[in-house]
């Protein structure tokens, strides 16, 4: 795990896999390997940001003279001190890792490498100045960092997920094994799917799928961006945080309802956002419209005082809100927003997109899902079963195996889970289906379930 704000050394394999690109190389006078300064991407969670430093000060210190004569703002380096030290942050020179290419963290005497805070939260903010500058088409960056991280995503991090999809599927079926015949099946190489995973236990050869809740990526993320917003609700400025950290993950198209307790707390939240407002209306005819008020559709006089437009509407009954990236004039995230004060605490509001729950807050959700995952592979099965026939591939029973993975969940009546099931998907097909729960293992088929 990357510390935000620490030094760390990265692997000769990163250069390698960026040859073409003109990054610094990783060793210094021939010898000595470089460290980096390194803080988190705002959006991607994958993505490390590494910042060079050098000792060549004077030299810098002229460059930045000459480029401050040609513009107010310079944001290719940040002047400070490492270890008592003039160095230099070399935000021209940023570059994206992932964290399979960082070697270790940099440390004198067992001890971390400390800067100040003042000087770390400016290499922060003008290295995310030179991100954001690139991601609009302005380049202060020497290298396509867009590009680098693309190259990042699809040939590295896309790769890592298949590979962590193949260990996870073993993971799901050795669990299974585990919990229903005691013991861990010896695995068949297979040259292709299906099944994803071909064993032999008690000298049975049984084939399975293995799968999580999400059947793919778009579902877990959509989760997880969910969760995330409750997470950033916490905070005192729930908005805010939603819009910095994981507004532009969401789904487009999509508005989300955010329930305050009452008027006080939806002023401070609007407040929070105003420099993002793109449009605010309130009770339909009550409009804030980038930076100015309309009301009853005639523009009138630009208000000054944002915080007396809000205070002055008293009623607040349909309130709907457009956040924008100001650079790039895109609408980032939607919501309408109500007022509920039996909720008093950020802790306890629920959200939801359309009528759906974005927060599995009760069984049916979960329930849902679950059925969605059985279904899609239910759908499959008749594929399956053709291929495997068509490898000549032997087995007495074919199981499917699910797993809620990082989300843990259970229920308080299993009987009534099953029931569900089955009325919704009326056929299981599979020998068996076995659904790894956070406390046992629930195994069903067409005619009985059991729990494990």
């Amino acid at each position: 795990m990357i510390e935000e704000g620490k030094f760390y050394f990265i692997k000769d394999e990163y250069f390698d896999l960026f040859k073409d690109y003109k990054l610094m190389q990783n060793k210094e006078n021939g010898t000595k390997r470089p460290c980096y300064f390194c803080f988190k991407d705002k959006v991607d969670d994958d993505i490390v940001w590494f910042v060079p430093i050098s000792t060549k000060y004077e030299k810098y210190e002229k460059i930045y003279e000459n480029k401050k004569k040609q513009r107010s703002k310079v944001f290719n380096f940040v002047f400070g001190e490492v270890l008592g030290k003039k160095a230099v942050f070399l935000i021209q020179n940023i570059f994206p890792v992932i964290d399979k290419f960082v070697q270790e963290k940099y440390k004198t005497a067992g001890k971390d490498v400390n800067i100040t805070e003042a000087t770390k939260k400016k290499v922060i903010a003008y290295s995310r100045q030179v991100i954001h500058m690139a991601d609009c088409g302005i380049n202060i960056a020497f290298n396509d960092i867009n590009k680098m991280k693309k190259v990042l995503i699809k040939d590295v991090i896309m790769k890592d997920k298949i590979l962590r999809k193949r260990r996870n599927e073993r993971i799901s079926c050795k669990e299974y094994f585990k919990v229903k015949y005691g013991s861990i099946p010896e695995f068949m190489q297979l040259p292709k799917d299906p099944p994803d995973c071909y064993v032999v236990m008690n000298g049975e050869r049984i084939a399975v799928e293995a799968t999580s809740c999400y059947m793919d990526n778009d579902e877990e993320n959509d989760f997880l961006y969910k969760k995330a917003l409750k997470e950033h609700m916490k905070s005192e400025t729930p908005l805010l945080n939603i819009y910095k950290h994981v507004g532009k993950k969401f789904i487009p198209n999509t508005t989300y309802t955010l329930i305050c307790s009452n008027k006080e707390n939806l002023v401070k939240e609007l407040l929070s956002v105003k420099e993002h407002i793109k449009l605010l209306t309130i009770n339909r005819n009550n409009v804030w419209l980038n930076g100015v008020g309309i009301i009853c559709s005639k523009l009138h006089e630009e208000e000054k005082d944002f915080e007396t437009f809000l205070n002055a509407i008293e009623e607040y009954k349909d309130v709907y809100l457009e956040l924008i990236n100001k650079h790039k004039k895109e609408t980032v995230l939607k919501f309408h927003v109500i007022i509920n004060d039996l909720i008093v605490k950020y802790e306890n509001v629920e959200y939801k997109v359309g009528e759906t729950y974005v927060f599995w807050d009760n069984d049916n959700a979960k329930l849902e899902s679950l059925k969605n995952a059985i279904q899609k592979k239910v759908d499959e099965y008749d594929k399956y079963i053709r291929n495997m026939k068509d490898k000549n591939l032997e087995y007495s029973k074919y199981i499917l195996v699910i797993d809620y993975l990082r989300i843990p969940c259970n229920f308080d009546n299993y009987e009534d889970v099953y029931e569900f099931l089955k009325k919704e998907l009326k056929d299981f097909k599979y020998d068996e289906i076995a659904i790894l729960f956070s406390n046992n293992v629930m195994c069903f088929n067409n005619d009985m379930y059991e729990i494990k």
